[in-house]
């Protein structure tokens, strides 16, 4: 499937969902399928070991595979990224940033099952979209919002700032497969 033919068709309207918390339709549910499917056919997660990035709690750690094991996908985002989401962090944060990261997650009920409360340390804004929702348990959970990405629809990317005033958890998966990317992004450096 093209990338650009899984672009939901009201890509760029943002809507904020709660404090400094913002959802936008990102790709479509058919997309979604695509990309688990296209990622547990190439047998990625049995590779992946975990991210242990500079400076994160060796604690918590997701079972995930790079987004770029999909090159035409990664540069899909990359493009994406550049274009638009970029500018919408901007504009609601005033500030410019990268992309530095990008990489699936996968929850299942006999491997991991859940993601303790954290900060993403490596990260100024996150950002993450819920490519399935055949499972039971498993939420996205904001701590001091309050708030969960369960009702939430498939391919809707929702971003929020990394820090301490976003304390983040994935609940503990009772049924199913939970899939999900995360995008991270770090400071752009000055024009030369």
């Amino acid at each position: 499937m093209n990338y650009r033919d899984g672009l939901h068709k009201d890509i760029g309207q943002v809507h904020p969902v709660g404090p400094e918390i913002y959802v936008m339709p990102m790709w479509t549910e058919d997309y979604c399928a695509y990309l688990v499917e296209q990622v547990e056919a190439q047998h990625a997660f049995k590779r992946g070991q975990g991210y242990a990035g500079t400076g994160e709690n060796k604690k918590i750690r997701t079972t995930d595979v790079r987004l770029d094991d999909l090159p035409q996908v990664y540069e899909g985002y990359v493009h994406t990224f550049n274009n638009l989401l970029h500018n919408i962090i901007k504009k609601i944060w005033l500030v410019k940033l990268d992309h530095s990261d990008a990489f699936f997650t996968r929850y299942t009920m006999d491997g991991q099952r859940q993601l303790l409360p954290h900060m993403d340390h490596s990260s100024i804004v996150s950002m993450t979209i819920k490519l399935n929702q055949d499972y039971e348990g498993g939420s996205l959970h904001f701590i001091r919002q309050k708030l969960a990405n369960t009702h939430m629809p498939v391919g809707h990317l929702v971003f929020f700032p990394s820090g301490c005033t976003h304390i983040h958890e994935v609940t503990p998966l009772t049924g199913g497969k939970r899939y999900a990317i995360t995008f991270w992004t770090q400071p752009r450096p000055p024009a030369a």
